[in-house]
């Protein structure tokens, strides 16, 4: 391998882009890289190798390299590694990492390209083919980090001839292996030749004479027995399904005598069913509006026990607060004239709403009993036209008018009578559509009461259409998420001072830094209350999605709502 140029971002103390162009040192076949501790000389060896294999010697995978190699001032990190290898050092190859921080749970994308004809194409590579080393061998022999040079020396003589082989590619001169496979498996395929022809016993040429005979004949006897077989076999198909047929046959006509023996039956349930129908058609309307009169009377009077119920149970309450209001206006004639005032209009606000509740109370009873009024009329009414329709019917009987007049009679009741099932039918939709519509309301009123949204401003105004509290919660969700986002990116900026002050707590004098290696910490980091400004944020954060979870919930309710309402009005 011949490197050409590195390119590095973002990682440790490289903060701009910097370019290393080898190019021009690998022209002198020898160089060296020079600088003060902590400068930057073992992150370009680092960063070399961390582009080919994506490893590293300072930090393994459990460390967070994501923060740690990264430079905190830094939202980017490149590392970009142009080399020569294969035959004759002639194939260029481009191995890229890079991370981007802004995003949240970034991990490092690692890219490929291999330059052919002049152009870059990106193609999946593994460094370990291609320079011919693995990552063990290539940190002993090309890249030696600081103080593991005593390790390659002291190597054993197994992992010493094992990289040794992989270096040199000594491999491929140990064939005594191979020649021990190889002669096995010719033994036992002799051995195999051995037995076959040991089964055959003696082979001359009259007894191959003679076995050709017998294979031929036997062939001959073996077609002659496949066409018997074939003609036997479309015999025995044609004969299956003419059984089959029989047997259809013989079930239908056991059917058929069933159910001739049962016409009389059928004929019976036939005029059952006819005299059902008649009745339904004649009687199953008025039964049914006279059961829902029946159970909307029943509901009134429910309603109005229980509004009696409200009324006694609050006159008790009005007279105690009436005692107690003269009581306490006798007790407290001293005090100040304005307190006294302020506490009399409260009496009496209560008292007002009080008085409005009750007259509400006798206003829907007056109203139920007009209601009740109305269809104990309309009952009257539908029972005499009713009568009237009978008194007409046999009327017409008695005149035994003539056959063509009594079929347009006959077709002017069915009109008749399929023009008012027309008419129950559409009352009936009205009043299913302005039930929905009140439960859609009660429903709205109910969530915006609910303690959920408590937290909510525009819950205190139930009287609001669906589509302006659609609008308001949208509204409210986008400034709870922005909100959101500006705590998320405090949290991030929390965390990684709380790390450094980790990282600031443990140093020692003398010892290396974690971050860039110096020994010397002339200026360490003071941050204190980190860790409860981070708590705080993140309960606050906690809150915050919280309510945006049950404003979201809220929304697709309403939006459910809205839609049934206009589904309703249409």
């Amino acid at each position: 391998m011949i490197p050409q140029k590195l390119t590095l971002k973002g990682i440790y103390s490289y903060q701009q882009e910097q370019v290393v162009d080898f190019q021009k040192l690998t022209a002198a076949q020898l160089f060296g890289i020079f600088g003060p501790v902590g400068s930057g000389k073992s992150t370009i060896l680092e960063a070399i190798t961390f582009a080919l294999y994506g490893e590293t010697e300072r930090l393994n995978n459990r460390d967070n390299r994501q923060q740690n190699m990264r430079n905190l001032k830094s939202d980017q990190m490149l590392i970009r590694f142009n080399f020569l290898a294969g035959e004759d050092f002639l194939q260029e190859y481009c191995f890229e990492v890079t991370l981007d921080a802004r995003k949240k749970s970034s991990n490092f994308k690692r890219v490929q390209k291999i330059k052919q004809n002049g152009r870059w194409f990106q193609k999946e590579l593994h460094a370990e083919e291609i320079i011919g080393l693995s990552y063990q061998n290539f940190r002993r022999t090309v890249i030696i980090p600081q103080g593991k040079f005593q390790e390659f020396l002291q190597l054993g003589p197994t992992e010493r001839t094992r990289m040794l082989r992989e270096i040199f590619n000594l491999q491929r001169f140990e064939l005594s292996q191979n020649v021990k496979s190889l002669i096995s498996k010719n033994e036992i395929s002799k051995a195999n030749i051995q037995g076959q022809l040991q089964q055959l016993g003696e082979i001359n040429s009259e007894t191959i004479v003679e076995k050709t005979k017998q294979l031929s004949t036997e062939k001959k006897t073996l077609k002659s027995l496949q066409l018997k077989f074939s003609r036997l076999n479309k015999e025995a198909i044609q004969m299956s399904k003419l059984r089959e047929l029989v047997e259809k046959i013989t079930l239908q006509e056991s059917k058929l005598a069933e159910m001739n023996a049962r016409a009389d039956d059928f004929k019976q349930r036939e005029a059952r069913l006819t005299a059902y129908q008649e009745c339904v058609a004649q009687f199953k309307s008025p039964l049914e509006k006279l059961a829902d009169m029946e159970t909307q009377i029943r509901q009134v009077n429910q309603e109005l026990a229980e509004m009696k119920s409200r009324e006694s149970t609050e006159k008790p309450r009005f007279e105690d607060l009436t005692h107690r209001f003269e009581k306490a206006q006798k007790e407290f004639v001293k005090r100040d004239r304005w307190q006294q005032a302020a506490d009399d209009l409260q009496v009496l606000r209560r008292v007002r709403k009080l008085t409005e509740s009750v007259k509400l109370t006798t206003s829907e009873i007056t109203r139920v009993n007009e209601t009740l009024a109305e269809q104990a009329s309309e009952i009257d009414k539908k029972s005499q036209h009713q009568k009237e329709l009978f008194e007409g019917i046999k009327q017409l009987k008695r005149d035994l008018p003539e056959p063509e007049k009594l079929y347009r009679l006959q077709n002017w009741y069915k009109e008749l009578a399929l023009m008012d099932e027309h008419v129950r039918q559409q009352e009936k939709k009205i009043e299913e559509s302005q039930q929905s519509l009140l439960d859609i309301q009660a429903q709205k009123t109910a969530r915006l009461m609910s303690e959920s949204l408590s937290f909510w401003s525009a819950s205190k105004k139930p009287e609001a259409p669906l589509p302006d509290l659609l609008r308001m919660l949208t509204a409210e969700i986008k400034q709870h998420q922005a909100h959101s986002e500006k705590l998320a990116d405090g949290l991030h900026h929390l965390r990684v001072q709380a790390q450094l002050e980790t990282f600031a707590n443990e140093l020692q004098p003398g010892a290396p830094c974690p971050l860039c290696g110096a020994k010397e910490h002339p200026a360490v980091m003071n941050v204190q209350n980190i860790s409860k400004q981070l708590a705080l944020q993140e309960a606050e954060k906690q809150t915050l999605d919280a309510r945006i979870a049950i404003l979201q919930d809220a929304q697709q309710f309403f939006q459910r709502l809205h839609d049934q309402q206009v589904t309703q009005e249409k």
